[in-house]
């Protein structure tokens, strides 16, 4: 394969063993369901073309702060559920915004689940 000369990666991918921490996903509910981790694909909801990759994957977030301030916001849901995916070699990441902290993963949902150590529902005064 060739690639055109300065062609740089769309996304830098990691697995869950390069974790130092824990993530943060906004839920529906607390304690979060299966339904809580389905990509957008997965979820049959509807995305750019070019953002298909990305759709591919679930949205989480490197604070807790950033996950409060989303789940408060109501958009994506009211809770959150902190995620640690510190040692699952079959969990892929990308940091796909640096500046708000947004970061895709791709994982099956039931592992995700799986991985949740806590959640928190902003409507309980959280």
């Amino acid at each position: 394969m060739t690639l055109t000369e300065g062609a740089k990666p769309a996304y830098s991918i990691y697995r869950g063993t390069d974790l130092e921490t824990t993530l943060f996903r906004v839920t529906e509910t607390c304690p979060p369901g299966q339904s809580d981790f389905l990509s957008y694909v997965l979820a049959g909801r509807a995305f750019p073309p070019e953002g298909f990759f990305r759709a591919l994957g679930v949205s989480l977030w490197l604070t807790e702060a950033k996950a409060r301030k989303m789940a408060r916001s109501g958009q994506l849901g009211r809770c959150y559920a902190e995620v640690d995916l510190r040692g699952r070699a079959e969990a892929y990441l990308s940091i796909t915004n640096h500046k708000t902290g947004h970061v895709t993963v791709w994982a099956p949902p039931r592992l995700l689940l799986e991985c949740v150590v806590r959640c928190v529902d902003t409507e309980q005064g959280a």
